[in-house]
C-alpha cells in the first residue's frame, strides 16, 4: 500500500524562504523531510510550490549576485579593517611573594590594529569591462578600409588593434625584402 502524501500549505512558504537563501534542491528537500521524487512530484502537481520555488530561487539569485558585486567593487576601491589582537601575559610574583607556582596569574593585552588592504585594479578592470563595456572593451574593433591587389577594390573590414600591427609587421617585412 502506498504511503498518504505529507503535503501541506506551509511548503510554498518554507521553499521560498529556503530557496531565497540560496540551498539547493537536495538541501531543500532534506529540510522539508521528503524525497527526491517526492519533491518533483509536488513540483508538477501544485503549482504553488513550483511558483514559489522559482520566486525563491530568482530572487536568491539576485540578491547573492548582488552581495558579490558589492564585495568586488569594495575589493577594486580598497579599504579599511579594524582587527582586535589579544594577548596573554604570564605574571610572575616576585620570589619573595610567590609561595609556589599557582601564584601566577595571567594578564591580557587587547591591541586595535588598522589593517588596510590596498584596491585590486584586477577587480576594477572586470567591473568596469562588465558594466561599461561600450567604453572599457579588451579588445577594440576598428574600422578600415584596405585597398586589395587584385582588382582594386575597396573592401571593408573590421579588424581589431592586434591584426592592424600583425598587417603593419607584415608590410614592413615585404618593404624590405
Amino acid at each position: 500500500m502506498p504511503r498518504k502524501p505529507i503535503y501541506n500549505k506551509t511548503f510554498p512558504k518554507k521553499v521560498y524562504d529556503l530557496a531565497l537563501k540560496g540551498l539547493f534542491d537536495y538541501q531543500i528537500w532534506d529540510a522539508l523531510g521528503i524525497s527526491h521524487d517526492t519533491f518533483y512530484k509536488y513540483m508538477k502537481r501544485y503549482p504553488a510550490f513550483a511558483e514559489a520555488y522559482k520566486k525563491g530561487a530568482d530572487e536568491g539569485r539576485e540578491i547573492h549576485a548582488q552581495q558579490v558585486v558589492n564585495a568586488m567593487l569594495k575589493n577594486a576601491c580598497g579599504y579599511k579593517v579594524q582587527e582586535v589582537h589579544r594577548t596573554f601575559k604570564k605574571i610572575v610574583p616576585s620570589p619573595e611573594q610567590a609561595v609556589n607556582d599557582q601564584d601566577a596569574g595571567f594578564l591580557m593585552e587587547t591591541k586595535i590594529v588598522d589593517k588596510e588592504f590596498r584596491p585590486d585594479p584586477t577587480s576594477g578592470i572586470f567591473l568596469l569591462c562588465n558594466w561599461k563595456a561600450n567604453q572599457y572593451k579588451r579588445s577594440h574593433t576598428v574600422e578600415v578600409q584596405q585597398k586589395v591587389i587584385t582588382g582594386l577594390k575597396l573592401i571593408k573590414q573590421q579588424k581589431t588593434k592586434e591584426q592592424l600591427q600583425l598587417d603593419k609587421v607584415i608590410l614592413q617585412d615585404q618593404n624590405a625584402n
